[in-house]
């Protein structure tokens, strides 16, 4: 009797794979998230991924999306189905690459490695015995345009191996034969699929000049069928039916006597009258009737009556659902503005005498598109330009805004370094990452879970160059402000001549757009807060005067109103957030949340009001060159936020601690540890 196990009594619900292992795949590689979060860490995926991604982008989407691959297996030799197998390909598209390939029992355990947790002992040593029969031959084609990525489409029409479920425009209904394992033929499944398969059936420089010819895309027919030639000439030919075996064992048999001719002719005909499926004791009965079985015969007897898979179990990856790729908006694999990551063992022609490689040459010229950022405004951008380090660590070019109509607004002009737009950088540098060279698709909303940066010292109040210079280094792991994957981020700051500007630090998660919905319905729910985001509540206290918060123009400030402490010696200061969301050099675009600049903006303009009321500073001589914050919840547009800002440290050398909090009906929505500085001297 059959035990069904639950899943609770064998899986330990620690055991999981999570962006902490490894840099997410691209969604549109494959519609199975379990099959990208396996082949995120698959060192085999990995390989082929990264050899391919030496291609420029569009090569890389070409291939991906154009191409499929079909594996005709050693039973597809022996049963002489290459020719009818490459005439239907022929009719799907352009054969551009055929490669002899020889498979093996390693081979493939790693290929069917995710489904054949299911497979049973006879299916994996029937395998063996199959792959071992001869060569097999690995054809790819090039397929016309389509909704779906060739690989898909020529998965579909190969047709599955069980055969009733084969339709009569299948390939494998066309070959024929009414054996499971038997098939002739296997087709990667999705571009993940193509890739990984690629990096399982060659080595690095085969994958690299076989990438080489995909992208060329010359008709290999003519080779292909050359191939086919070749290995039927140096591999007989069998016929693979179960009748085709009985028959044969009868012929064996004939003018033979003896009890272990009369037992193995017995066994026959109850294997025949399906009342025997012992083939293993079939085989050994005809050793002993002398009578002995060649591999093939026991491939075609074992095939037709093994028991494929373990009762009760299913594969860690099943098949594609086609209709998931429907799904999608765009039949395009890669992102716009996507660039591949390419590791740095890879990369040549960048070696410095003692070997460590040069930086890549950045680009200052023109902005990134400014969807890679969030933006509407081209004047909002301020990356120029992004490479790959390593695996992990990646250079950007930027430019600080020197007329912006908020970034800009200091009392000392905008050759000051201001803070805000430091941390403006650090956001727009981690998205250009995560998308450009992670592949997060831009459909994806972001929830900040930390940002912070601190400049070098003395900074603020020097000259300050206009270019800067990002290094980046991102480490994955599952955040713990968020269940959802996430990053954290490292950055250091320097201006194109190596001067130290300071470093930068950010968290940040992202979900999809049906999780995201979800996610702010539970919130403003929560809230007590409809699904439509209202206008932001009036405030009636006036705003406070841009000078007094290091602006100079009004329409910047965003905190109204002091209503706690009175005098120079005030530690605790309250203020109201005042929006206008009709500002677009605050509000680049819509948002259905208080974005984490605008807080992380009120926490400056608290902090320099705080620190210019405590000590006498004139605040237009103020600049905070420390900000840390963090959001523990997200901030509401259509409910009241309150700003309390107070003195936390004086010690440090030459600029005083500030700790900001802001709160919405109870529950904080942003903490910030700021240091504001004033120059050398003392007061202003």
């Amino acid at each position: 009797m059959t035990r069904t196990v639950k899943t609770t009594e064998i899986v330990d619900p620690s055991v999981r794979l999570g962006a902490e292992h490894a840099p997410p795949l691209l969604e549109s590689l494959s519609v199975i998230p379990g099959k990208r979060a396996l082949f995120a860490v698959d060192s085999y995926f990995r390989d082929s991924w990264e050899d391919l991604c030496e291609l420029p982008p569009d090569a890389i989407e070409y291939i991906l999306r154009h191409h499929a691959v079909l594996l005709l297996k050693p039973d597809a030799v022996v049963g002489r189905r290459l020719s009818a197998a490459l005439g239907w390909l022929g009719e799907q598209g352009t054969v551009v690459a055929a490669e002899p390939v020889r498979l093996d029992r390693h081979t493939t355990r790693v290929m069917w490695q995710y489904q054949w947790n299911v497979a049973s002992r006879d299916r994996r040593d029937l395998a063996d015995l199959i792959v071992r029969g001869g060569d097999s031959l690995l054809l790819i084609v090039a397929m016309p345009p389509g909704d779906r990525p060739a690989t898909v489409r020529l998965s579909g029409a190969k047709g599955p191996a069980e055969p009733a479920r084969r339709q009569p425009w299948h390939l494998r209904h066309r070959l024929g034969n009414d054996n499971f394992l038997l098939n002739f033929v296997h087709t990667a499944d999705e571009p993940a699929d193509l890739v990984r398969e690629l990096g399982v059936l060659f080595d690095a420089p085969q994958r690299r000049k076989l990438y080489r010819q995909l992208r060329r895309g010359a008709d290999a027919t003519a080779a292909a069928q050359s191939l086919v030639a070749r290995l039927y000439e140096r591999t007989p030919a069998r016929d693979l039916s179960l009748a085709g075996f009985v028959e044969r064992m009868y012929q064996r048999l004939a003018g033979r006597t003896g009890p272990a001719v009369r037992t193995l002719a017995s066994a026959l005909e109850a294997m025949e009258a399906g009342l025997n499926a012992d083939w293993r004791g079939l085989c050994d009965l005809a050793g002993v009737a002398g009578v002995p079985l060649d591999a093939w015969d026991r491939i075609v007897l074992g095939t037709h009556l093994m028991v494929a898979s373990e009762s009760g179990t299913v594969p860690i990856l099943a098949g594609v659902p086609g209709s998931e790729w429907d799904r999608r908006s765009e039949p395009a694999i890669l992102p716009p503005g996507w660039l591949p990551c390419r590791p740095r063992a890879a990369r040549t022609g960048h070696d410095r005498g003692g070997g460590e490689p040069a930086p890549p040459a950045l680009r200052y010229d023109q902005p990134v598109p400014r969807g890679l950022i969030h933006k509407e405004g081209i004047e909002e951008v301020l990356v120029t330009d992004s490479a790959q380090v390593d695996s992990g660590t990646f250079a950007l070019a930027a430019e600080l805004p020197q007329t912006h109509c908020y970034l800009s607004d200091l009392p000392a002009g905008p050759a000051r370094f201001d803070l805000m737009a430091v941390l403006e950088l650090c956001r727009q540098a981690f998205y250009v990452v995560v998308h450009r060279h992670l592949g997060v698709p831009f459909d994806r909303a972001f929830l900040l879970g930390r940002l912070g940066v601190d400049l070098a010292p003395q900074l603020p109040f020097a000259d300050q160059p206009g270019r800067l210079r990002v290094e980046t280094a991102f480490e994955l792991r599952r955040l713990i402000e968020s269940p959802r994957p996430g990053l954290v981020a490292g950055l250091t700051f320097t201006a194109p001549d190596g001067r130290p500007v300071g470093t930068g630090t950010m968290s940040g998660s992202w979900s999809g757009p049906a999780e995201y919905g979800a996610l702010r319905s539970a919130v403003r729910a929560a809230h007590g807060l409809g699904a439509r985001v209202g206008p932001p509540p009036a405030v009636r206290a006036p705003l406070l005067p841009a000078a007094s918060v290091g602006r100079t123009a009004q329409r910047n400030v965003v905190l109204a109103g002091r209503t706690e402490g009175d005098g120079e010696g005030a530690q605790d200061n309250a203020f109201d957030l005042a929006l206008d969301l009709a500002y677009r050099g605050m509000f680049d675009h819509d948002h259905d949340h208080l974005p984490g600049m605008l807080l992380m903006e009120a926490a400056r303009q608290a902090a320099i009001w705080t620190v210019a009321r405590t000590t006498g500073s004139l605040a237009g001589a103020l600049t905070p060159t420390r900000l840390h914050a963090s959001f523990p919840a997200m901030a509401e547009v259509d409910l009241p936020v309150r700003c309390t800002a107070s003195i936390s440290d004086r010690s440090e050398q030459d600029a005083t601690g500030v700790m900001v909090s802001m709160r919405q009906r109870g529950a904080t929505v942003c903490r910030v540890s700021t240091a504001v500085a004033a120059p050398r001297g003392g007061r202003l």
